[in-house]
């Protein structure tokens, strides 16, 4: 995993991941927790001192054996500290291998394992951030999400909306976060198919101009990520984290009709003359 792809996967993956936002497969964790534990050992190397000159730290432990009565005996004690010196300058060179390795391993599974993280988790994540978020729609209409000053002055009911929205919010951030990284680290679903229906399936429903005019059309919905949510829930639209091959195969579906639906929802009314 080279660097950039793996800080990519922290920020996206992993330390969402670490902070409850969703969950990953056992492969994964457990690729996580033994680079960790290899990566704190190569800490625990770094700081500890180590000697400038092995074979001089070889002739010192000699000379300070008091059982070294017999020249076989230093000898002996001369071989174990040089033994002892070579292993700590080879550790850190085997470790930087072994750290390689697991992180080209944690890497592929990543990969290898994106349709599984997307179905098995991600979208199961995102079922229980709708739901949060329909569980107190009746309130959040109400909430001015752009006001903090309105909404500290709220009823409790309304406090407590705000906060099962706003911790809604932010997870659904994480997810969409995490399934953009995916689909750029494989590259499914193209691009055009991704950032059509990525994230709404029935999004020719709720906002038929996308990607069309000139300046493009802006979407309905509000900036605030909150608001957002809110808007989704109440104006239908079916909120999903497709994998690579759904979301091409419903946007091959959709193609004969996207050009149309959207020709017609730019296409002004004309008044016939009375």
């Amino acid at each position: 995993m080279r660097n950039r792809v793996r800080s990519e996967a922290e920020q996206a993956l992993f330390r969402p991941a670490d902070a409850g936002f969703f969950t990953l497969p056992a492969e994964i964790v457990a690729l996580r927790a033994k680079l960790a534990e290899l990566e704190a050992l190569q800490d625990q190397i770094r700081r500890e001192p180590r000697p400038a000159n092995p074979r001089a730290s070889a002739l010192q432990a000699v000379l300070a054996d008091s059982t070294a009565t017999s020249l076989d005996a230093a000898l002996t004690a001369e071989s174990r500290a040089e033994s002892s010196a070579h292993d700590a300058e080879v550790r850190p060179t085997l470790l930087a291998e072994a750290v390689e390795h697991i992180e080209n391993r944690l890497g592929a599974a990543v990969s290898d394992l994106a349709d599984v993280i997307l179905a098995e988790h991600l979208a199961l994540a995102l079922a229980e951030v709708v739901a949060a978020v329909k569980a107190r729609v009746d309130i959040a209409t109400t909430i001015p999400w752009n006001d903090a000053r309105a909404v500290s002055r709220a009823s409790e009911p309304v406090l407590e909306a705000y906060e099962t929205v706003s911790a809604a919010a932010d997870r659904y951030g994480a997810l969409r976060a995490a399934q953009s990284f995916l689909q750029r680290l494989t590259s499914e679903p193209a691009r055009e198919a991704f950032d059509v229906y990525g994230q709404v399936k029935n999004m020719r429903d709720v906002w038929a101009q996308q990607g069309q005019g000139y300046p493009p059309v802006p979407p309905p919905w509000p900036d605030e990520l909150p608001a957002r949510l809110v808007w989704f829930v109440t104006h239908g639209a079916d909120l999903w984290i497709p994998t690579g091959p759904e979301c091409e195969a419903h946007y091959l579906e959709q193609l004969p009709n996207l050009r149309e639906t959207a020709a017609k929802a730019l296409t002004p009314t004309v008044m016939a003359a009375g």
